[in-house]
Formats: C-alpha cells, structure tokens, sequence
C-alpha cells in the first residue's frame, strides 16, 4: 500500500512539472509568433501555480518590452536579476528599458566596502551557500573527532588551525547563504508603475512636488508611513510615493 502511495505521490509531481514546462513551451512558442500578449497571460498563470524563477522573470520581461510595458518589463528584469546577479543578457534589456524611457539618472556607486559585501554574497545561490557550509562544518567536526580518537598523525597545532578555518568558513557559508536568501526574500527596492508621477516632499497628497518619476524608475524603500513609502532614487534623491503607484521586485 505504501509503495502505491508514494508512486502516486511521484505521478502527481511529475505530472505538475511536466504541466509547467509545457506551459512554459507554449509562451515561448507564443513569443516567437509575437503573440505577446497571450505569452504574458500564460506566464503569469504560471507564477501563480508554481512561483518565480530566473526564466519566467526574464520572458516576462521580453514580453512585457514587447508590449512597451516598460514598467513591467523592468520589473520582471530587476526580479530575474536578483536570482542570477551578473547574468549578462538581463543587464543588457535592462539598459534597453532605461534608453526606451529616456531615464537619464546618474546611480551614485556605493561604498567599496558595501559593494565587496554585495559581491561576494551574489557569488553563489542560497543552496551553494548551504551546501558549502555543510562541507566545511562536517569537515572541521570530522577532523576533530578523528584526532581525537588518535587517527590522525598530526599536532595539535595544526589540526587546531586545520579545524579553526574548516569551521569559520563554514558559518561565513552560513552567514553568506542567509544574506542571499534575505536578498532575495526581502530586496528592499520597488519599480515604479505609473507611467509618470510625482514624488512628494511629505506622504501627503497635497504635499509640493519634489520631483516628477516615470515608469520603470527603480527606488530604494526607505520607510512607509500608513499607505505612503519614502523612497530614494539611484541618484540619492527622495520622495514620498503612494504604495499603489509601485511594485517591490
């Protein structure tokens, strides 16, 4: 009985992704027959029954591109970035979506220690991460439960030493799969939505204008304020935007 239970399990998983990639078949083939619009609604189904990935976020995006949805467009490239950082061909549309706008704002480089910090936790997803710390904490363990029980000929020194570093790099891993993973849970920056509104110098409608922001304009969240979030732009100017006029990647 058990053994049917878990092939009917197995059936049913095969049969979902199975399912999934020919959803994600019929959007490309869709794409190619520049039925854009259809491939989006069959994409976007599919995030909803089985979530986001780097490949569904990017054909979004070069469907929405296609549609002149820059917003969305940018949207779905910043979120296909976020799960492969320094992937070449998203970096590229994403500059396609910014001259397509005319979007002339100067990003202020962040601090090199900031930036080193960034780089080295993008080096690799979450699971990498966890599997790295795994290696290295049982082999730091190992190491020393071997030594101990005499079956290794080293001194204490460097087995000590040996095991010190297996075990330190083995929660960096831990701490560096944790950043990725909040990174990505949690990235803390939006797109903006309308195709041209205006940034307020206090979360109030009547508030002055602080400056004018078009579609597909990335910003930091900074702090919200009942249904208003105080935003920064690239170039380290803020504003206050209403919630609905944007989306966090």
């Amino acid at each position: 009985m058990d053994r049917f239970l878990v092939l009917f399990v197995v059936l049913i998983f095969s049969g979902i992704k199975v399912s999934g990639q020919n959803d994600f078949e019929k959007a490309s083939q869709l794409f190619s027959e520049r039925s854009y619009q259809e491939s989006v609604e069959v994409l976007e189904a599919l995030k909803k029954e089985e979530g986001g990935s780097f490949g569904l976020y990017y054909n979004l995006g070069n469907a929405y591109y296609r549609l002149g949805d820059m917003a969305r467009a940018r949207l779905n490239y910043e979120r296909a970035l976020l799960l492969k950082p320094y992937n070449k061909e998203t970096l590229q549309n994403i500059a396609l979506v910014k001259d397509a706008q005319q979007e002339e704002i100067e990003e202020i480089p962040p601090f090199f220690l900031a930036q080193w910090s960034r780089n080295i936790r993008d080096l690799f997803s979450v699971v990498v991460w966890m599997i790295l710390a795994l290696v290295f904490l049982w082999t730091g363990f190992m190491l020393y439960f071997l030594d101990v029980k005499g079956k290794l000929n080293w001194s204490t020194t460097k087995r000590q030493w040996i095991s010190a570093v297996c075990l330190s790099l083995g929660f960096i891993s831990i701490f560096g799969g944790l950043s990725r993973w909040k990174s990505i849970a949690d990235s803390g920056m939006a797109v903006v939505m309308e195709q041209q509104t205006e940034l307020k110098e206090a979360p109030e409608a009547n508030s002055k204008k602080a400056l004018d922001v078009f579609g597909g304009t990335k910003l930091y969240l900074e702090d919200k304020i009942g249904d208003w979030y105080k935003v920064k732009l690239v170039n380290g100017e803020e504003g206050w935007l209403p919630a609905n006029q944007i989306e966090k990647i």
